[in-house]
């Protein structure tokens, strides 16, 4: 042990002269810090899963998030009495909300989507453009569903009935006898196509390279984005580069290019032909066609990249609605009292009006049905996740500091002081619902609320519901009036939680065979 003489010395060489600049940037340092610390804005919001002492990794914490959220949000709010908390994720910390409190932040500037979004997706490396947070990008994104998508809802639904028509048969196929398939897998493909009908037209909804593409890049970059988190945070810039599920997502992206581009300089160079010309060009009611008119309109800012402009829809659209009617035919299947009041609403509804986006909303059943497996198995088990751009202090007291992430847990869904047997699956439920004064609109699937928040709420609420419910609807027509459905004995058929994400079981079967619709689907009008 050093005497008292030589520490001492010590001291007395430390402020020397000679080393008063580093001793001044020392405690300048520490001062500044310390004054930082004293004026950052704290949270009353409790930590549920700190790290244990002398505990410097998050590791354990990260696989414990990804394997256990639903228990951990369950546990939060038993110890909290159903108020806010904090929760270590596999990206950083998390402001867990509870779902009394979606309708004052549903609109609240402050709280930022965007930038989640980017933070949680890597939006600034390559591989995850989709996820970026341009402003201008993400301003045509929406006015692209919101309005163009939306708009065209009617006359998009026939041809959604013509390419369901298609892909059933090339993927379902017509076989009569039994037989047992993977039911997520052909959904899939099946919907891959429906959603690139739309997106890209004829040209390349029936491209198969096309279709791997927006399948596999979705898959790919959720991935890697889970294979980076586990990373700190100071290091995923550098491995990124070296992870095999990142170096896959900038191949896809590079393949998507080199399918897209040409099919967008050709239309270019076909309208400008016929502008030389003086002639005006067709319009094509796809994608494509929507960013240019949305660009128009927008003083012709245009996307910064077409090809991630599809990208991005792909992703937004084709998992998503795969898993909800992933979801939807297995309960379905494990229901089967429910399928022929299905098919009979079916047929009447298309037989008095076609194929129309009203015939749509007049199955009443169906809708009630999709809404039910949706409120059991939604999408994720929080929703409305957002960063906060400034302090916030809510109506509760709770102080949400700036750059914060928060996020709405969906609980409620599964409440029994809100629904009534919440653990049961009631094809009939919202369809009751609707029958209530007050309740016919808020009981439809593409409704939101604090109740049921699959497709969040407010502002953000998912722009591109009301085309996903469409095209959820169309292929069911198709799949109940041509197929027969049951569940597989003894078959596993729960869903797969991980982090936040919930999904359908990818690897449930199902048997299925064709049968004789009642009704020519093919033939009816728009």
């Amino acid at each position: 042990m050093a005497t008292l003489e030589t520490r001492t010395g010590y001291l007395a060489e430390l402020v020397s002269t000679a080393n008063l600049p580093s001793v001044t940037f020392v405690v300048t340092a520490v001062t500044l810090l310390f004054i930082y610390i004293l004026q950052r804005p704290k949270t009353n919001v409790p930590l549920l899963n700190p790290k244990k002492r002398f505990e410097f990794s998050s590791y354990r914490i990260k696989q414990d998030f990804v394997h256990n959220a639903m228990s951990l949000i369950q546990k939060g709010f038993a110890t909290t009495g159903n108020k806010p908390f904090r929760l270590l994720s596999d990206n950083g910390e998390v402001v867990v909300l509870p779902p009394e409190v979606a309708n004052e932040i549903r609109n609240d500037h402050r709280l930022n989507f965007e930038l989640n979004i980017h933070k949680n997706f890597f939006g600034h490396l390559p591989g995850f453009e989709v996820f970026r947070s341009d402003k201008n990008d993400i301003n045509l994104a929406k006015s692209v569903v919101q309005r163009q998508l939306t708009t065209y809802l009617n006359k998009v639904t026939k041809p959604l009935s013509d390419e369901a028509t298609l892909s059933l048969r090339d993927i379902l196929k017509d076989d009569k006898e039994w037989r047992q398939i993977t039911l997520k897998n052909e959904l899939l493909q099946i919907v891959a196509r429906l959603s690139s009908k739309v997106f890209l037209g004829d040209e390349l909804c029936h491209d198969q390279r096309w279709l791997d593409i927006t399948i596999s890049y979705t898959l790919v970059a959720f991935q890697a984005a889970e294979a980076l988190r586990m990373w700190p945070s100071f290091l995923r810039n550098i491995v990124h580069w070296f992870l095999p599920k990142c170096r896959q997502s900038r191949v896809e992206v590079k393949k998507a290019r080199e399918l897209i581009e040409p099919v967008i300089k050709k239309r270019a160079a076909h309208k400008a032909a016929l502008a030389a010309q003086g002639k005006k060009a067709v319009g094509f009611n796809d994608a494509i066609e929507w960013f240019d008119q949305a660009a128009a309109s927008n003083g012709n800012h245009r996307m910064s990249d077409p090809v991630i402009a599809q990208l991005g829809l792909g992703l937004a659209a084709i998992h998503t609605t795969t898993d909800l009617a992933t979801q939807t035919i297995l309960d379905i299947a494990a229901h089967p009292e429910i399928i022929e009041p299905m098919r009979k609403e079916i047929i009447e509804c298309l037989s008095e009006g076609g194929w129309k986006k009203t015939s749509l909303y007049k199955m009443k059943l169906l809708d009630s049905v999709i809404k039910e497996s949706q409120r059991m198995k939604p999408i994720s088990s929080s929703s409305m996740s957002r960063m906060a751009t400034d302090d916030i202090t809510l109506s509760d007291g709770t102080i949400i500091p700036k750059n914060s992430v928060t996020t709405v847990s969906s609980h409620r869904m599964w409440d029994a002081g809100v629904h009534t047997n919440p653990d049961q699956w009631d094809g009939y439920r919202f369809y009751n619902m609707r029958k209530v004064a007050g309740q016919e609109n808020t009981s439809q699937l593409v409704s939101t609320s604090p109740d049921h928040l699959a497709f969040g709420h407010g502002q953000h609420a998912c722009p591109g519901r009301f085309f996903a419910s469409n095209e959820i609807k169309v292929m069911l027509c198709h799949l109940l009036l041509k197929y027969d459905i049951k569940t597989v004995e003894g078959e596993n058929i729960k869903p797969f939680p991980y982090g936040f994400a919930y999904n359908s079981n990818p690897f449930a079967h199902i048997m299925i065979r064709r049968r004789d619709e009642e009704v020519d689907l093919d033939v009816l009008e728009a």
